[in-house]
């Protein structure tokens, strides 16, 4: 990649760089010198970190009047955590998935009962998805009541959604 000296334009290509000197003919691979002489420089890569949040930054001048690329590293932010933790979450599973999830979390034997104690119209709209619905959504309020009704809080019912996505 080249830079612009001059406007620090960034990145650039060398095709971009023969565009803006369109009367000059230069080599396939023009030297430092040339580059120069054109106001233009390579920029020479650096190494690109680890880090929550990598972007590249603008290219500095080193001591040696060479250019080097930049990154910048900073850590998530709370939003872009929920953001993730709310993208691994199944918006939605098979009633066979749910069943295994709640099986081996050791809570199927306690559905029957759980949607029992619900309060009408929710007991009978959860008996009715419990038994017949072909997936079941994360987003449906009966969902959350039923999870309520087992002892699940809103990450418990999400660990749920993924263990069960899973099987």
């Amino acid at each position: 990649m080249y830079i612009n000296t001059e406007t620090l334009e960034y990145p650039l290509t060398l095709r971009q760089v023969r565009q803006a000197n369109p009367n000059v003919s230069l080599p396939k691979k023009p030297g430092e010198a040339t580059l120069n002489a054109l106001g233009f420089a390579t920029v020479h890569p650096a190494e690109r970190p680890t880090g929550d949040v990598v972007t590249e930054g603008a290219p500095k001048k080193q001591t040696d009047d060479t250019w080097r690329q930049v990154w910048n590293t900073r850590p998530f932010t709370d939003e872009e955590l929920e953001q993730q933790r709310l993208a691994s979450i199944p918006h939605s599973i098979s009633p066979r998935q749910a069943r295994l999830a709640l099986l081996q979390a050791g809570l199927l034997s306690q559905v029957d009962t759980a949607i029992a104690s619900l309060e009408s119209p929710a007991k009978e709209q959860a008996q009715i998805e419990w038994e017949y619905a072909t997936s079941i959504e994360r987003s449906s309020e009966w969902i959350n009541q039923l999870g309520g009704a087992l002892g699940l809080d809103e990450a418990g019912i999400d660990d749920l959604f993924k263990t069960a996505s899973t099987l």
